[in-house]
């Protein structure tokens, strides 16, 4: 059954994941790249970023997206694919504390 347009989808150009963005898809598009046939769809999604000392800032961006990187939103959020992120080394963590 096709899915209704438009519709809630999210949306990570990373491929991995980990922090996926909502978005609203808007239509599909059949494009060729390098000579073989793909999808992209028209999403529009939103982040929110910044530093907090100077308060958290929302971005909108709207882009022809691969279709690898929308998945719809009739389920919850996608769960990471953890084989691409490396985790975060922060100074000492996971260190000991000295006595």
């Amino acid at each position: 059954m096709p899915i209704p347009l438009p519709t809630l989808v999210w949306t990570d150009v990373t491929g991995s994941w980990v922090n996926p963005n909502p978005g609203i898809l808007l239509a599909w598009r059949h494009v060729e790249r390098d000579g073989r046939p793909a999808w992209e769809g028209w999403v529009i999604s939103a982040w929110a970023g910044g530093a907090p000392a100077h308060g958290e800032k929302v971005y909108v961006h709207q882009a022809w997206t691969d279709a690898a990187h929308i998945r719809i939103a009739d389920a919850p959020k996608p769960e990471p694919d953890l084989s691409r992120h490396r985790p975060a080394h922060h100074g000492r963590s996971g260190m000991a504390a000295p006595s």
